[in-house]
């Protein structure tokens, strides 16, 4: 039935198999922000909200849309939900320049991988690999070891100026809140 096809007020787009989506844009973008601040939506909801918002979609993501300082919130690339919104604290930093970089910290560590990217317009992806990690500790260093590059893709399907939604090379959503 329609309704168990719903979860969370939003029903699951027509690609999974379930019932054609019936939320606005407007509403699964209010789910994603509050999925994004209390991390208390569950998991396949907010999937299903990230898709309407891709079924939404009028134009492409763009690379100047990208830009700057996110916040990884979620991703449905890891198998166990209750770990989907991502433990720890962890920012992804596009540049102008090409760089890219994956900051966390866990305790009095600070971790920064560090890669280049490059964006495509036609698919609105950022393919890039970290080659190299930087360590701090207690605000000392960093200290920086160089590591196998291991390519990866996030295809952007919603971009403005609080979320950003993608797909990931590693299989399933990924969603980000700008910094």
């Amino acid at each position: 039935s329609a309704s168990s096809a719903r979860a969370g007020g939003l029903a699951a787009p027509a690609s999974q198999g379930h019932a054609v989506c019936q939320a606005t844009a407007a509403e699964a973008k209010a789910l994603l922000l509050q999925a994004a601040e209390a991390k208390d939506v569950p998991g396949p909801t907010v999937v299903n909200a990230m898709l309407n918002l891709q079924e939404f979609a009028r134009e492409p993501v763009q690379r100047g849309q990208i830009v700057g300082k996110w916040h990884l919130v979620f991703s449905s690339t890891i198998s166990v939900e209750q770990l989907q919104y991502i433990p720890v604290y962890e920012e992804a930093v596009f540049s102008e320049d090409g760089e890219v970089r994956l900051q966390s910290e866990v305790g009095p560590f600070r971790f920064a991988f560090v890669g280049q990217y490059e964006f495509s317009p036609a698919e609105a992806a950022a393919a890039f690999a970290y080659d190299r990690l930087e360590v701090r500790l207690l605000g000392w260093g960093p200290w920086t070891l160089e590591r196998e590059p291991k390519p990866r893709k996030y295809s952007f399907y919603f971009a403005d100026p609080d979320l950003a939604c993608a797909h990931s090379s590693g299989g399933g959503e990924t969603l980000l809140r700008r910094v």
